[in-house]
């Protein structure tokens, strides 16, 4: 009995030694979501041109982007150090828990023909939280 007095002591003392009382991290405000992205915009051919009496206006885009499956996503602060890393999904997402702040986002090449983005630098910690998305381009254009 004494045992398990203690055994719930030392869990609750760290269930408060790493919180706030209100379920976030303590070291002050709650972590935000950031959601990337990775697409791949393929390079198509001239758009056709309508035909008398045709829209003008296509229902869907002739090339649509491609979401990127297996890319690593590397997210680091401001200071250079790491703060998280992750594979995009079969739907080319990722979704990470960072604190606010000043990070950037790079990403792994994808097999080529396809040009890597540029790192990209988000604010987290604003509301609404944008998503990030990641283009890659064909090298062929």
């Amino acid at each position: 009995m004494l045992r398990i007095a203690a055994a719930l002591a030392v869990c609750a003392f760290s269930v408060a030694a790493c919180s706030d009382g209100s379920g976030s991290p303590t070291g002050g405000n709650p972590a935000s979501v950031l959601e990337v992205v990775a697409v791949y915009r393929p390079v198509c051919g001239p758009e056709p041109r309508p035909t008398a009496g045709a829209s003008a206006s296509p229902t869907a885009p002739a090339c649509p982007e491609q979401p990127l499956v297996g890319i690593e996503v590397v997210v680091t602060r401001a200071d250079g150090s790491l703060a998280g890393r992750d594979t995009t999904s079969a739907a080319g997402r990722v979704v990470m828990s960072l604190d606010p702040g000043t990070y950037t986002i790079t990403a792994e090449a994808a097999p080529p023909p396809r040009i890597t983005p540029r790192p990209t630098t988000v604010t987290v910690g604003t509301e609404p939280m944008p998503t990030v998305t990641l283009v890659y381009e064909s090298s062929m254009q």
